[in-house]
């Protein structure tokens, strides 16, 4: 509906994130869409999706505005406090355009 160029990539075993992990990434990723087509005068976004040795990283990015100082709404305190509940954390930068990055601890060692 917003016109965004939208790419997904994904990477390594998929079948080791637990639904509760993908219930986290599935929100953290919503949310980081929804703020880009709301806020960031972006053209595109690309989301990847990569199941390392110990974690399990999803992140979104866009090529819009960004922020030189990411101020913490609601969002991405949401998005924070989703990730944590799984010993996790989200990385916020908006130096190119914004990123938002989710690490999970995975299950995999």
């Amino acid at each position: 509906r917003t016109g965004l160029l939208t790419s997904v990539v994904h990477e390594g075993d998929m079948e080791v994130i637990t639904p509760l992990q993908w219930k986290i990434i599935h929100e953290n990723v919503t949310e980081s869409l929804t703020n880009a087509a709301k806020y960031a005068s972006a053209t595109a976004i690309h989301v990847e999706i990569r199941v390392l040795n110990r974690f399990i990283k999803a992140v979104v990015s866009d090529n819009g505005q960004g922020a030189p100082k990411v101020v913490k709404g609601l969002g991405l305190i949401g998005m924070e406090e989703r990730a944590a509940a799984m010993n996790g954390t989200v990385i916020a930068d908006g130096t190119r355009g914004f990123i938002v990055t989710t690490l999970l601890p995975s299950g995999a060692q």
